[in-house]
């Protein structure tokens, strides 16, 4: 007949010697699977992580000579003899410009103001020596050199000295 323990089952030494314990064999394999575990699936982790790290500085370290190569162009090309000569006259002509633009802005204000009946004429008095003030120093401007932009720079001062 059967016994009533189950099938299959093998009885390993007494039953009061090894009744709340893990018989020794089975306590080794539970710790040698949990190592076992840490050293399939932790390690190479870790070992990806190791190299996503590497790879990460080394792409900075090629982002940072690329930004450093990109700006050492950069300053040679802006710093280039021939472009620095006509920037000047084209920065002249335009400061002019902006003085003159400035300065029509200073009297427009002026004039509506004065415009107004409401008897605001000190407010307009200032705006008006305002704007004479930039016309002063867009004439005031030194104007050298040769070409079309320097004649309009020119004609452009020409219009703002007073006859």
């Amino acid at each position: 007949m059967n016994s009533p323990g189950g099938r299959g089952r093998k009885k390993r030494g007494s039953a009061t010697a090894s009744a709340g314990s893990l018989p020794e064999g089975d306590a080794h394999d539970q710790v040698s699977l949990h190592k076992r575990n840490l050293y399939y699936f932790s390690y190479p982790l870790l070992a990806v992580f190791a190299l996503f790290r590497v790879i990460a500085l080394y792409l900075g370290i090629l982002f940072a000579w690329v930004c450093e190569r990109l700006s050492r162009a950069m300053a040679a090309k802006a710093k280039r003899p021939d472009d620095i000569g006509n920037k000047e006259y084209e920065d002249t002509g335009e400061l002019i410009r902006n003085h003159h633009k400035q300065a029509f802005e200073y009297i427009s204000v002026a004039l509506r103001i004065d415009e107004d009946d409401k008897g605001h004429k000190e407010q307009a008095v200032q705006w008006y020596k305002k704007g004479i003030a930039e016309l002063e120093k867009g004439i005031a401007m030194e104007i050298t050199g040769q070409g079309e932009k320097f004649e309009r720079a020119k004609r452009l001062q020409a219009k703002m000295t007073p006859i």
